[in-house]
């Protein structure tokens, strides 16, 4: 077919030369090119896509602005960090200005960075672009899609803790400009029991094969394994580095910074554990360097066990579950495990009358939680994957 002889209207607006296909502004300047599309009366659409990011799906945001000149600016702002004079602080600068005000350990700036880029990829689909426009609905909203993704109680009430600080915080220092909008807020009721059903060993195992066959799913692989067979925290996981591990012992090292100090140890890791890290292309320093941080890591599990078992899917946090559910079905060693799973020490003989030596508690992992993982792993059959000749290294290896 030929090409269309339709005189399509063209704009210029500042630096933007501006042409419009079937509705959509196709936006063309020096800085970036992109599309804007008014869905509905005050609502924008705009769809981009960075030179980093060329080949790759565009990226999306919506906003609201009055007229195409507004909006215009409004994509401004959103992709190069303009702001206007009148316009007060946007939401990613506020929180910046507040965390700045704050003397806490590292670990808890790395905890609240987490919170509150959550809550800024979620506001960027409301089309709110300045703090001052955020309302008591918009914190309400936000906590109940929190609730209905599954997250805990406490969960919920440490990812709005940022907000609700930042939003009294900003009312006390300018109260001409901004509202305390986080006054009134309630949490959700607490449910009292967990929304997720944590993996068994043997869903672990066909998760694990179905990785592995998996192009997009190879770089999980040894997070998952780490996580659901060895207990490890979803930071201990992200900031494992590969001079903690030592493949040919066959132990890792969690250190540095930790949750408490039952955090720190060493752990022998199965079999089938180390056959994955040793397979593992190696990306940086640290074993999950292709994840930058713990958002990459929860959206690409989230995929991943999405094309796995849509009814199955569950936050990373949760496979840390799996060898505590196995414990309590098959009647392990308790004390054992809450030592393998970096838990204090909650009784007055152990803390204070029991010293065992490093070497004493490695030989008690490997026989009573390492050994008893592994009878486990060895009995399972991956699903519709018994008879193919790749699967057999990971059924069978110890």
């Amino acid at each position: 077919m030929g090409r269309s002889l339709k005189k399509r209207t063209t704009l210029k607006i500042g630096e933007w030369v501006l042409v419009d296909h079937s509705g959509s502004w196709k936006v063309k300047g020096e800085r970036a090119q992109f599309s804007l599309r008014l869905e509905k009366t005050g609502k924008w659409k705009l769809s981009y896509q960075t030179m980093r990011d060329c080949g790759k799906k565009q990226k999306r945001a919506r906003f609201q602005a009055d007229d195409l000149v507004e909006a215009l600016g409004m994509v401004e702002r959103f992709l190069f960090g303009e702001r206007s004079e009148q316009g007060g602080l946007t939401p990613p600068e506020m929180l910046a200005r507040w965390v700045e005000t704050l003397s806490v350990k590292a670990t808890t700036l790395t905890d609240y960075d987490h919170y509150n880029r959550v809550f800024l990829n979620w506001i960027q689909g409301e089309g709110i672009q300045r703090w001052k426009g955020l309302r008591l609905e918009h914190l309400q909203a936000y906590t109940k899609s929190l609730s209905e993704e599954g997250f805990a109680w406490d969960t919920v009430r440490l990812y709005t803790y940022p907000l609700r600080a930042a939003s009294r915080w900003a009312s006390l220092n300018w109260p001409g400009d901004y509202i305390h909008f986080a006054e009134g807020f309630r949490l959700p009721r607490r449910s009292g029991r967990s929304t997720f059903q944590p993996l068994r060993i043997t869903e672990v195992v066909e998760f694990l094969v179905f990785l592995e066959k998996d192009q997009a799913g190879k770089g999980l692989l040894a997070g998952v394994a780490l996580q659901c067979l060895c207990g490890l925290r979803v930071t201990e996981v992200m900031r494992l580095a590969w001079e903690q591990v030592d493949l040919e012992a066959g132990f890792v090292t969690v250190d540095g910074e930790v949750k408490n100090e039952a955090s720190r140890r060493t752990l022998p890791i199965p079999g089938l554990v180390v056959r994955i890290l040793s397979e593992v292309p190696r990306s940086g320093d640290r074993v999950l360097g292709h994840f930058a941080s713990r958002d990459y890591w929860y959206r690409a599990i989230k995929s991943a066990l999405k094309r796995w078992n849509p009814d199955r899917v569950m936050p990373p946090k949760v496979f840390r579950k799996t060898l505590a559910t196995e414990m309590r079905i098959r009647r392990w060693n308790r004390d054992l495990f809450d030592l393998y799973y970096g838990h204090a020490k909650n009784d007055v003989l152990s803390a204070h009358y029991v010293h065992e030596t490093s070497s004493d508690r490695m030989q008690l992992f490997r026989e009573e939680v390492v050994a008893r993982v592994e009878e486990v792993l060895v009995d399972c059959v991956p699903m519709g994957a018994a008879s193919e000749a790749k699967v057999v290294p990971l059924r069978a290896v110890r």
